[in-house]
């Protein structure tokens, strides 16, 4: 896919991060690179609605619907 005309990589690095995660996980690539990104910008929690990356991340992973907003809503 990199090697299409329109198509332009970014970051090499993410890329090779997300297909370690790939090799290592059961998270498809997308999923990933998902991680990869969330990684290198180093959040304390990534938010996502997909149960699989919620059990399989590498790094924490919740459902938002479970954060608050501090007043118990």
């Amino acid at each position: 896919m990199a090697g299409l005309p329109h198509v332009t990589v970014e970051s090499w690095a993410l890329i090779a991060a997300a297909l370690e995660h790939h090799t290592t996980t059961g998270l498809g690539f997308a999923d990933c690179f998902i991680v990869a990104v969330a990684e290198a910008r180093q959040p304390t929690t990534l938010l996502t609605f997909d149960q699989q990356l919620q059990r399989q991340s590498p790094i924490a992973a919740v459902d938002p619907r479970h954060i608050t907003d501090g007043e118990g809503n």
